[in-house]
């Protein structure tokens, strides 16, 4: 049996349908559907997938049960739950909500900077014991103190402090080590929780740096089986993994030691990845983010690269003119600006011009561009006007023309299938990932160089664009054209 199977039979069962019955509906084999409901074969053919449950008007629930079962059928469990995690890896990214951090944490404070303690204090709520960590981050950021944090990401009495987009830490350094499960020192998937804790802190706190260690590491190394720990230059906090206790200390000799032991562990561990902040405002911050954004790809070997994003395929065919027509001109430096996104727009032509390219956009995003001359992810930031019809039939034609030259594989998403929000944009392959969202005239790049995730998520992205879920090649053309007939005309 399967789990295509076993949900078949119950459905059948329910419905009181027999192997009979559903054969003379769906035009299949009664020996065919009996091996498909008793698990003797597993369902490969998507025509069969398709007529048995449109012969069977199930519920939006049990639809959605079937595709699962149907997929697992295809690729097996352990592959589809992987690529479920990404899935939701990727949809939960950008939708960190605003928390208030007198609404959570409401105790008194401790002591501040001026307080006369010394020795430790023992604090036994586990939201006294958030709050400490919020008040040694706020105290180091107002410093521009270094921090080391040593955690499990998910640790509750973390979370809702590292989540907070209220909190901004400008530390000149925020060091962060936490443990990946793994046997072989790959990744495994049971770290994809983990992770996803680790880029929603790099898109809240500046100059996060997420260092990790594997299990095998800990063998033998006692500084691997401390409890967690967050130090500053003037106070440590030992917390319990489930954050209901701490000890708050803040002699110099314990500072000391934990900083020390800090050092020591980091150079057993591997960097995971790296949040960049850039200003569009000078060339100089130009050319750093496009090396960041390129890193890795230029020399590449690899025949396609990932790009998922709301708007690569239109501004990869902007011009300078284009740009100029439409940049804010209150900008504090409107020429400086207008060259470095200039020179940034023809950037992204050099290199996807070395190597045919996939790009992933949602379909209603695209349409709703080419009908309206929104930029939904430059809204409010550095583009002042809506498009005008010529701008975008350009865009479109353009778009087309690549399609047909086979220069650009675009693959146009269904909105409730789409695994990225809105707000970020990415460029993927097997080296690493580079996530990054745009607000106002600045730019978060967060970096992903953690070789096992960063190979799941882009044999992810290149089967997903080669899926059901998505309009591609030639149909993406005459979608496009289309809209160039119904809008633009």
């Amino acid at each position: 049996m399967s789990v295509f199977s076993d949900l078949l039979e119950e459905i059948l069962t329910e419905k009181d349908i027999r192997i009979s019955q559903l054969a003379k509906t769906t035009g299949i084999s009664r020996a065919t559907l009996h091996h498909y409901v008793y698990g003797q074969r597993p369902i490969q053919k998507k025509e069969h997938f398709d007529a048995i449950v449109g012969a069977l008007t199930l519920s939006p629930g049990q639809m959605e049960s079937m595709r699962e079962a149907y997929q697992i059928e295809l690729i097996g469990e352990p592959l589809y739950r992987q690529r479920r995690q990404i899935f939701q890896f990727f949809r939960s990214l950008g939708t960190i909500q605003e928390k208030s951090m007198t609404d959570e944490l409401h105790i008194a404070e401790l002591p501040d900077d001026n307080s006369e303690v010394t020795g430790s204090e023992v604090i036994a709520e586990r939201n006294k014991v958030s709050l400490a960590i919020f008040n040694i981050l706020k105290a180091a950021s107002e410093r521009g103190d270094t921090v080391m944090l040593y955690a499990d990401p998910l640790s509750p009495g973390l979370m809702p402090v590292l989540n907070s987009p209220s909190l901004s830490t400008n530390a000149s350094d925020f060091s962060h080590i936490f443990k990946l499960e793994s046997a072989s020192n790959r990744r495994d998937n049971r770290n994809k929780e983990t992770i996803e804790a680790v880029i929603k802190y790099a898109t809240v706190i500046q100059k996060y740096r997420p260092l990790f260690y594997y299990e095998s590491h800990t063998d033998g190394e006692m500084m691997f089986q401390l409890t967690d720990f967050i130090v500053s230059s003037r106070e440590v906090l030992l917390f319990s993994r489930n954050g209901d206790y701490a000890i708050y200390d803040t002699k110099k000799e314990c500072i000391a030691l934990f900083q020390d032991m800090f050092l020591k562990m980091s150079e057993k561990c591997r960097m995971l990845g790296h949040n960049f902040d850039f200003n569009f405002n000078s060339m100089g911050n130009l050319s750093d983010f496009m090396s960041v954004l390129s890193h890795g790809r230029m020399n590449s070997d690899e025949k396609s690269l990932i790009a998922v994003s709301g708007t690569a395929c239109i501004t990869y065919v902007w011009t300078e003119d284009t740009i100029r027509r439409y940049l804010r001109r209150d900008l504090p430096d409107y020429e400086t600006f207008a060259n470095a996104l200039t020179a940034y727009s023809k950037s992204m032509r050099e290199i996807f011009c070395m190597q045919k390219w996939t790009v992933l956009m949602r379909i209603d995003y695209l349409e709703r561009f080419f009908k309206t001359g929104v930029l939904g992810i430059y809204k409010d930031a550095f583009v002042s006007d809506r498009i005008n019809v010529e701008d975008r039939k350009n865009a479109a034609l353009d778009m087309i023309r690549l399609i047909e030259q086979g220069k650009v594989d675009i693959a146009l998403a269904h909105p409730h299938r789409f695994p990225v929000t809105e707000l970020w944009e990415g460029f993927f392959s097997r080296e690493g990932m580079r996530l990054f969202n745009y607000n106002d005239c600045k730019c978060t790049v967060v970096t992903l160089n953690e070789p096992g995730f960063s190979g799941a998520v882009y044999d992810y992205f290149v089967d997903y664009a080669g899926s059901e879920y998505v309009t591609k090649g030639k149909d993406a053309a005459d979608m496009i054209r289309k809209w160039v007939d119904e809008y633009l005309s």
